[in-house]
C-alpha cells in the first residue's frame, strides 16, 4: 500500500474555505430559485437555473449548489479536529472514511498531484 503524507495546516484550510464561501456569498444569485425541499432534494446537476455560472474552463455550475457544498465543508471543518481525536482512540470504520473524505482530509490516490517536494512518498 502507498501512503503519500502531505503536509496540512487546519487554520490555513479553514481561513481558505471561509474566503471562498464569502466570495460566493457575494456572487448575485436568485435565493429562491433553487432550494432544498423538504426531501433533501435540488435540482439535476444537469440543469440549467438562473444560478448557473460558468467555472471559466468548461463547464457550468449552479451558484447556491456550490454555495451549500462549501457550508458543508466548513461544517465538516468544525468538527475535523475532535473527530480526528475520537478516530485515534477508536480506529476508524467506513462512517469515518466518509466523514474524512467529505472532509477532504483524506483522498484517492488517483485524485493526488503532486512532486517529491510537495509529499513525502511512504511505501
Amino acid at each position: 500500500m502507498g501512503v503519500i503524507a502531505m503536509d496540512f495546516d487546519y487554520e490555513d484550510v479553514k481561513a481558505d474555505l471561509e474566503k471562498a464561501t464569502e466570495r460566493a456569498l457575494k456572487a448575485d444569485f436568485e435565493p429562491f430559485e433553487c432550494g432544498t425541499d423538504i426531501m433533501g432534494r435540488t435540482h439535476d446537476d444537469n440543469t440549467l437555473c438562473a444560478n448557473t455560472a460558468f467555472d471559466g474552463i468548461d463547464e457550468t455550475y449552479c451558484k447556491i449548489k456550490h454555495l451549500n457544498k462549501l457550508k458543508l465543508r466548513m461544517d465538516n471543518y468544525k468538527w475535523l479536529p475532535s473527530m480526528l481525536e475520537f478516530y485515534w482512540q477508536n480506529g476508524i470504520g467506513k462512517k469515518a472514511m466518509g466523514f474524512l473524505e467529505g472532509s477532504q482530509f483524506v483522498t484517492h490516490y488517483r485524485y493526488v498531484a503532486s512532486t517529491k517536494s510537495a509529499c513525502r512518498c511512504v511505501q
